[in-house]
């Protein structure tokens, strides 16, 4: 039996071209996850708008992405943009109750607004999650003072120190300044 190399060239050459073509269209589909690692690989350039293009392609891509609403918001929280950042935030908390650093950057963001009873409550679920976050306590302790609430603000600080958080001097002497007391 002879072997007809012209058909069996192009029979070879069609599954070679399909093959191909398959290939490309898998490797073409882009995924939530490729889409937040390249956001990820942009934002930690610094490249903050391109970064919350490809956070919110993700998103699009895997609506209950809660690390891409997260990091999303932690672009825009880079560019000033605290409203959309707590927005971000909330989002993903909502998807992740358990999510910290949400909540963490949820309350950050919302003292830059002055709203320190807002931030208090997401340090305050920080803590009950994480009762050894000893930053945490500083930041709630810097809201309570924001409000004029000094004893509290003292307990968060002597609870920081407690656990092992050297408090900036700054921070205890605007608060020695505003309660008129040493410690």
């Amino acid at each position: 039996m002879a072997i007809n190399y012209r058909n069996f060239r192009k029979v070879s050459a069609l599954i070679l071209f399909t093959a191909f073509l398959f290939s490309g269209y898998v490797f073409a589909q882009e995924t939530a996850e490729g889409a937040f690692n390249k956001g990820l690989e942009i934002f930690r350039l610094g490249y903050d708008d391109e970064a919350i293009l490809s956070f919110t392609r993700a998103i699009e891509l895997d609506p209950k992405y809660d690390i891409a609403y997260y990091f999303r918001g932690l672009a825009y929280d880079h560019k000033g943009n605290q409203d959309q950042a707590i927005s971000d935030y909330t989002k993903a908390i909502e998807l992740n109750p358990k999510n910290g650093l949400a909540y963490s950057n949820r309350g950050l963001a919302y003292g830059v607004r002055g709203n320190y009873k807002k931030a208090i409550l997401d340090f305050t679920r920080i803590i009950e999650l994480d009762p050894d976050s000893a930053q945490t306590y500083i930041y709630r302790g810097e809201a309570y003072s924001a409000i004029n609430n000094y004893n509290k603000a003292w307990a968060d600080m002597h609870k920081a120190e407690e656990l092992g958080a050297e408090v900036h001097p700054r921070i205890l002497e605007d608060l020695k300044k505003a309660s008129g007391r040493e410690k």
